[in-house]
């Protein structure tokens, strides 16, 4: 899992490319919901184009690890989830 860093006041926007490792030729997005646990960091925005999740976040607590997960449904009708880790930190 992938570990990023963020202060608590920044907004940021991280993107995950399904096209990339995981759908087939043809295949696209047809659904894309966020999580986050534990709660404290907020999902201000999410979107999904054929091939691509992203989530706004905002907030945080520092000191503390947030994971952050994305669950898609393909146009083959197939489900599958990844996270993220957040370490909310002050710069």
């Amino acid at each position: 899992m992938n570990v990023f860093t963020k202060d608590p006041t920044a907004v940021v926007k991280y993107t995950h490319d399904w096209a990339e490792n995981y759908l087939g030729q043809d295949e696209t997005l047809s659904a894309s919901a966020w999580s986050v646990t534990p709660s404290g960091l907020d999902v201000d925005e999410s979107t999904h184009s054929s091939g691509q999740a992203s989530v706004t976040l905002s907030g945080g607590i520092a000191g503390i690890l947030y994971r952050v997960s994305n669950a898609i449904t393909t146009s083959e009708n197939r489900a599958e989830e990844r996270a993220i880790a957040i370490r909310v930190q002050q710069r």
